[in-house]
């Protein structure tokens, strides 16, 4: 009869798929909803815990490219959630659909509509802007004419998070692209101004001269002594370090340093599971070839480091 009980225990484990080793999987999440009323960007995160692998999508989409996620892992781990610049009427609302298994959990993302209200007591914040004239392709814009420094960063956001603080004027580093977001948002309820990180496509034009381009190599020249701090030039004592922004020639345009000095982040997201964002213009410890008008690399959002930062634009509403 013993027999006859442990046959009835395998045969049942057999067909239920599972094995006696084997653990159910567990997923749960620290949220159901998130909500945005910014006009501007803004970033956000789900917590999921769990003891297997889970996946992220989107679903209910009437827009795909306002809302992104993460895409997945494995075991407790963060879902990020990025939501671009809604700059219509229109209320915007989506699923986020995490799935481990046979288990399924849903978060409900909504976007309220545009409000250009400034906020009361608003704050003045100096920030250069160069109008962009668009191609056809690339609407009109204006671009930052520096890239953020520590001074504005501190107005703003009250500390500085450079390790290596050098002054009001030097372009402000150690920020994440989630911090750059963190940024504009801040911005906006000081100042009542909407600002964004520009799109690969914006960068580009801008760094190349816009209709006024001449094609050079780098950002506003052939040669980069006259336009860069790049690896050769940028040692004080034998230290490779950022500048001052501005203290190198402009572009077409008249912007500054959108080659060398800093790499900086845009929105456009590019590499695994379309998660990472492209940064361009090389930096003060990068050789030249990297440094080129249109060269990108593309990191992890979270990513930090002391060559960098970033700049702002403004879209027209």
């Amino acid at each position: 009869m013993k027999h006859i009980y442990y046959l009835g225990i395998a045969a049942a484990l057999l067909f239920s798929g599972c094995s006696e080793d084997e653990v159910a999987p567990t997923l749960s999440v620290d949220k159901t909803s998130i909500n945005v009323a910014l006009p501007t960007m803004a970033a956000d995160s789900i917590v999921v815990t769990s003891n297997s692998t889970w996946t992220a999508r989107l679903e209910n989409l009437t827009d795909t490219t306002w809302c992104l996620v993460s895409p997945s892992g494995t075991g407790n781990g963060v879902v990020y959630v990025d939501v671009l610049s809604n700059r219509t009427d229109d209320e915007r609302s989506a699923k986020i659909i995490l799935t481990s298994g046979a288990l399924s959990k849903e978060v409900n993302v909504t976007q309220t509509s545009v409000t250009t209200a400034p906020p009361e007591n608003s704050a003045t914040i100096n920030i250069e802007m160069v109008y962009v004239e668009g191609n056809g392709t690339i609407w009109s814009f204006k671009i930052g004419k520096y890239e953020v420094t520590e001074g504005q960063w501190e107005a703003v956001m009250g500390s500085d998070p450079s390790k290596n603080k050098k002054g009001a004027n030097y372009p402000v580093v150690g920020v994440s692209w989630y911090d750059a977001i963190g940024f504009i948002s801040e911005l906006y309820k000081k100042t009542g101004k909407c600002y964004d990180l520009p799109t690969a496509e914006q960068w580009v034009y801008a760094s190349k001269g816009g209709k006024n381009t001449h094609n050079y190599i780098y950002s506003g020249s052939n040669t980069i002594d006259q336009v860069a701090w790049y690896a050769d030039n940028s040692a004080v004592n034998n230290l490779q370090q950022r500048h001052e922004v501005g203290t190198k020639g402009g572009n077409e345009l008249g912007i500054y340093d959108m080659s060398g000095n800093l790499w900086e982040w845009t929105h456009t997201v590019w590499g695994p599971g379309d998660y990472y964002r492209r940064r361009f213009g090389g930096s003060f410890c990068m050789d030249a070839r990297y440094c080129e008008a249109a060269f990108y690399s593309s990191d992890r959002p979270t990513l930090q480091l002391e060559d960098l930062g970033f700049r702002l634009i403004e879209n027209p509403m």
